[in-house]
């Protein structure tokens, strides 16, 4: 029998209430497959915009509750990027977590992406992904298995690819880390999509967080840096690793931050951010959506500093 308590419990917020109007008015658009159909929140500051960013919402939070909060949408039109939400159903999970656990909405959400891409002319080169806790743990697994289709990836207090597999598992992890070995899950990856193109990503997480244990950006970030290391062998390049660490420190109420910065063969591949004092919260976000710190430091520019 399915145990809906367990579902129940996974990412359990309180609900916000909130409705207010997003920033920009988004266009809608639904998509369905074996998976069900699902709804695509997409902003456009223009007829042509220079990229994509694919934004990957958490559980109890809306679309348009994601946007209020990160501000996505503001900052696609400041910068002329097309900003795409996927939403996923009540119907299919009550909280509205993607249901990274079973995988099985990766397609669907690969789908929508094509759709926009195909729609403006846009390509893996200037196409973003970012997600947050239930959105990172799926941003995770569309960085293995379809990262053929963005650049880079921000994963913003998630877990590690396959980190579960089934319900009872996905409960365990987020307390104690993934039950796959980041190695293992990195061969996986790289057999379930042969691209030798790289996935940049940048890694962030709280050390106040007690939703996610912190244990699991870390895997996140070794299983993202595994993965790298395989297409480098398989690219017939050197794959040298050199690893720089660096501390922000800043007057409060602003939140400082110890980053590791990651290069392989000189060029940056991956960054790991702790912020210190932050809980589960996107991290320089618009309190108007809770789960949102507006004292932590802005990474999306700093996601875009690096990988743009």
């Amino acid at each position: 029998m399915f145990n809906w308590g367990i579902l129940l419990s996974l990412f359990v917020f309180a609900t916000t209430g909130s409705h207010a109007s997003p920033s920009l008015t988004p266009e809608r658009f639904t998509l369905e497959n074996k998976s069900g159909l699902r709804e695509f929140y997409l902003y456009s500051p223009s007829a042509k915009p220079s990229g994509l960013i694919v934004m990957l919402h958490g559980c109890k939070t809306s679309a348009l509750e994601f946007d209020q909060g990160t501000e996505m949408s503001k900052y696609g039109s400041l910068h002329n990027y097309a900003v795409l939400y996927p939403e996923q159903n009540i119907f299919y999970n009550y909280d509205r977590c993607w249901n990274w656990f079973w995988g099985s909405e990766n397609e669907i959400i690969a789908e929508g992406i094509r759709t926009v891409q195909i729609r403006y002319g846009l390509n893996r080169e200037n196409t973003y992904l970012m997600g947050m806790s239930a959105g990172a743990a799926q941003g995770a697994i569309m960085a293995n298995e379809h990262r053929d289709l963005f650049k880079a990836a921000l994963l913003h207090s998630g877990l590690q690819y396959l980190a579960a597999t089934n319900l009872n598992d996905a409960q365990a992890s987020l307390e104690h880390g993934s039950f796959t070995p980041f190695d293992k899950a990195a061969r996986i990856g790289l057999q379930r999509n042969r691209s030798l193109a790289p996935v940049r990503f940048m890694v962030v997480y709280g050390d106040q967080d007690i939703r996610v244990n912190p244990k699991n950006s870390l895997q996140t970030g070794q299983q993202l840096l595994a993965l790298n290391q395989l297409i480098a062998r398989y690219s017939q390049r050197p794959g040298l690793i050199d690893i720089r660490k660096s501390m922000n420190q800043v007057m409060k109420p602003m939140l400082s931050s110890a980053e590791s910065s990651i290069f392989m063969d000189g060029a940056q591949i991956g960054s790991m951010i702790q912020i210190n004092g932050l809980a589960h919260e996107w991290s320089g976000g618009n309190p108007i959506q809770p789960r949102n710190n507006p004292y932590g430091p802005k990474v999306v520019e700093k996601f875009f500093s690096l990988y743009k």
